[in-house]
């Protein structure tokens, strides 16, 4: 069965030495700057000192989720559909379990006030708050 691109759908990435669970915010859309049909994602990552705990995540809010763990907001990528089915296809991105509605709300809502989100990014929340109401 082909994985279906969804927004809250779940990947896990490769990033660094290690796979992050990454959160799609949106079903494809044109983000200014951008070409067509592209997806906002956004890494979770394990609680460390300093971190920005703009939306803390609890454990087993995901069942990827074990430990504490944050919305990473400093690096948002921005990626083309066919990108991402590409990848799945050829297994680097790996498919996990979807998130609710109200999950990805809160992810992009708490984009305005993060700290490290950058002025793009919260351009981008912006439209994809319209698609969420």
């Amino acid at each position: 069965m082909s994985w279906v691109l969804v927004r809250g759908g779940t990947l896990l990435i490769p990033s660094g030495p290690k796979h992050h669970l990454h959160v799609i915010l949106n079903e494809p859309l044109t983000l200014a700057g951008f070409e067509p049909d592209a997806c906002l994602l956004l890494g979770i990552s394990t609680v460390v000192p300093r971190c920005d705990m703009t939306c803390p995540l609890d454990p087993g809010c995901h069942p990827f989720i074990k430990d504490p763990s944050f919305i990473e907001y400093r690096w948002p990528q921005i990626v083309r559909q066919a990108h991402l089915h590409k990848q799945v296809e050829v297994g680097v991105f790996v498919p996990r379990e979807p998130v609710g509605h109200a999950f990805v709300k809160r992810v992009v809502a708490n984009i305005d006030v993060a700290p490290r989100a950058s002025g793009e990014l919260k351009a981008w929340a912006k439209e994809i708050w319209k698609t969420l109401t």
